[in-house]
């Protein structure tokens, strides 16, 4: 096995050295069917003629007693009457009379002229009126046909109504021309910053950060959308709010198919890290930490809001009958005080200045030691606006830089303009730390300094390989039916119908060891989307900081570029799509942290892309080794094909840790590139952020 491991290394040695990046040709080719770079307007396709209907008349009858023929207009009115057409009668079809003994004979009765005379009447009304008829219908569409619309008045229906238009036009532009951030927070606290409810404080201040980069106004042009925690998403759906902070926590499932709507969402660089925790009695604080059931901790009882991670988790590891849902955060507080449940799993964040934290320090309640989930904490908006994902994750960003570089709030420099950027890549993002504060003066401001954990302080050197949280990835029948219909366009179909089935994968050429870990990456992406196989990728090589990676990367040369260094221009300006990073590497007056870019216009292969770069973290974190991949779980996110995409990925790289000591040895000094285990500093900007960098 070491002697393969050391045959594959000298391999993708071969990859970066047998194809330099000086010698690399690349033919800039149209872009591929289907796809467009930012700035290329779509080209719609004309839709083919449609078939020419022949409509054909068939005579039926004798010529002894020949049918009666209507007129041909009678015959479509007819028709568009009834709602049908008489069937054709075969010709050639022969009907028997067959003589039949024993029934009743009826004499026939002379009928009186009179009643013949009505008869011909009725029969000169309908041959007369229903052409009347027809030519008036004729004439109302003829005079009508001038784009004149002719309106009748109706009833009011009872059935219900149409859903409204929703405004289709980027984010950006309603909030400016609104004037107006609508930001989304939990119903069960009120947003006011004169009360005791430091909680929403908090939240509040990083609406008013978004705020002061794209309205201005000092940050205080936003309105709080009350949003109840488990439907933040219909919310967004239906373009209530802009954006919600509500601490909805990011995982892989509800980036991809959140469960109660169907849809993706975007979410931030996280604004708080967190875990749950458990807060009661401590006689069962310590039986719902430890997972007993037995003995005293039968009457374990545990309160869990319903909708979140924390309710998927303790449904995994309790009986139903050990748990109970409540349906907002006061619910679960009441249901604790009559006695309703014993024990309730909430983050660490919720805690904050609520009525937990009092009785806590009481003496009445503990607060149990253990952090037993990952909960990163993000902003949530819709994902098919990436240019505002983009705005509000660098809002963030920026609050961290302004604490990393030691910039403070400064209402002097804090504008007023009246006149807005719409363009996102010139906003001014550092109206956010000169209006509303850094991120550590906003949180000692509204929380204390005492009460900031070390995973949410600045990372100064110390591992933070991070892996967002999978959620609940093996869904219902039904997903993956939905999900094989998602696919059914973008790089994944591409990808997986190319002749020959093969991944184009970029690889940027920066440092060595650096370079053959992201070729190994794109194994790892290779063996996810192609049954194990690891082999079936093309490599193509580019010079650090040279432009025609990206426009390779554009005009879908390549499927995917390893070893793309995250930053602003690349995000927000050029549109393109990061993954979580692999590897981290100081610079003089910044760090560089090493992904793969994608195109922003394909969201799901985007995530796809994602999740085989966290399930690389994610099998470090449980354990789980080239060896024994099958711990891996299944997922269903992205339907039947991919079922096994998991435990491919690690059957070929392994664990983070494998990839890693594969390339640069056991004796390596990690730093920055070693699994955060839910303790270290976490907080770490990007590089680019313009009006910030020039401010420094």
């Amino acid at each position: 096995m070491r002697a393969r491991r050391q045959s594959e290394r000298g391999r993708r040695r071969d990859v970066i050295s047998g194809q330099s990046a000086s010698n690399t040709i690349i033919a800039l080719s149209p872009v591929d069917e289907g796809r467009t770079d930012k700035n290329d307007e779509a080209v719609s396709q004309p839709s083919p003629p449609p078939n020419e209907r022949e409509t054909q008349h068939q005579n039926v009858g004798n010529s002894e007693n020949p049918p009666i023929r209507l007129s041909g207009m009678v015959r479509r009115f007819s028709s568009m009457v009834l709602g049908t057409t008489a069937s054709p009668v075969d010709p050639l079809s022969v009907t028997v009379a067959t003589l039949v003994d024993d029934i009743e004979v009826i004499e026939a009765e002379r009928i009186n002229s009179t009643r013949t005379n009505k008869s011909k009447l009725l029969i000169f009304a309908v041959l007369f009126l229903v052409p009347v008829t027809a030519f008036a219908v004729l004439g109302v569409l003829f005079f009508t046909s001038n784009n004149e619309v002719i309106v009748f008045e109706e009833m009011p229906s009872m059935s219900p109504s149409n859903a409204p238009t929703l405004d289709g036009r980027p984010t950006l532009v309603r909030v400016q021309e609104r004037k107006k951030l609508l930001c989304g927070a939990r119903k069960t606290r009120k947003l006011d910053l004169n009360k005791t409810d430091q909680q929403e404080g908090f939240l509040c201040d990083l609406c008013r950060a978004v705020a002061a980069i794209v309205i201005g106004g000092r940050g205080d042009n936003f309105e709080e959308v009350e949003i109840i925690d488990f439907k933040w998403a219909g919310q967004l759906i239906s373009r209530k709010v802009d954006v919600v902070f509500a601490g909805v926590t990011h995982t892989l499932q509800r980036e991809i198919r959140e469960p109660m709507t169907g849809s993706g969402f975007s979410f931030s660089t996280p604004y708080f890290y967190d875990g749950l925790r458990f807060v009661g009695n401590r006689t069962f604080v310590i039986c719902a930490e430890k997972k007993r059931r037995y003995a005293e901790c039968e009457l374990l009882s545990i309160c869990v809001l319903q909708g979140t991670t924390h309710s998927d988790f303790i449904s995994a590891i309790f009986p139903s009958n050990f748990y109970r849902i409540g349906f907002s955060f006061e619910e679960m507080i009441a249901m604790m005080f009559n006695d309703t449940c014993n024990v309730i799993g909430v983050e660490e964040f919720s805690i904050f200045d609520s009525e937990l934290e009092k009785l806590i320090k009481s003496g009445e309640y503990v607060l149990g030691n253990k952090s037993l989930t990952k909960e990163p904490l993000s902003a949530v908006t819709r994902n098919e606006d990436r240019e505002w994902s983009d705005i509000v994750t660098w809002a963030i960003r920026a609050l961290i830089q302004g604490e990393m570089n030691g910039l403070m709030r400064n209402p002097q420099l804090c504008n007023n303009d009246t006149i807005l950027e719409s363009n996102s890549t010139r906003l001014n993002y550092d109206q956010s730390v000169y209006c509303v504060g850094n991120y550590g003066e906003i949180f000692n401001r509204r929380f204390g300094e005492n009460k900031r954990s070390s995973m949410n302080t600045i990372n100064k050197g110390s591992p933070m390989i991070y892996s967002t949280p999978l959620g609940n990835i093996f869904g219902t029948k039904n997903d993956f039916q939905v999900m094989e219909e998602v696919i059914d366009g973008g790089v994944l179909k591409r990808v997986k119908s190319r002749k020959g089935d093969v991944l184009r994968c970029g690889v940027v050429v920066s440092f060595d060891d650096v370079n053959i870990t992201s070729v190994d990456y794109c194994h790892v992406l290779a063996a996810a989307l192609f049954n194990g196989d690891f082999e079936a990728v093309e490599f193509l090589t580019f010079r650090e900081n040279d432009d025609i990676a990206y426009e390779s990367l554009s005009h879908g040369i390549i499927d995917a570029l390893a070893g793309a260094v995250v930053n602003f221009e690349g995000d927000v300006d050029r549109g393109f799509s990061y993954s979580t990073p692999y590897y981290y590497r100081d610079k003089e007056s910044s760090v560089d942290c090493y992904a793969f870019a994608t195109r922003g216009d394909d969201t799901l292969f985007s995530s796809f892309l994602n999740a085989m770069v966290i399930t690389t973290i994610h099998a470090q974190e449980i354990g789980a080794t080239r060896k024994t991949s099958t711990r891996m779980p299944l997922t269903s996110l992205f339907g039947n094909k991919f079922l096994w995409a998991m435990r491919d990925a690690v059957s070929y790289g392994g664990s983070y840790d494998e990839i890693y000591i594969n390339n640069f040895g056991l004796k390596s000094v990690r730093g920055r590139n070693e699994v955060n285990s839910q303790s270290g500093p976490q907080l770490l900007t990007r590089p680019g952020i313009p009006k910030l960098s020039q401010s420094l």
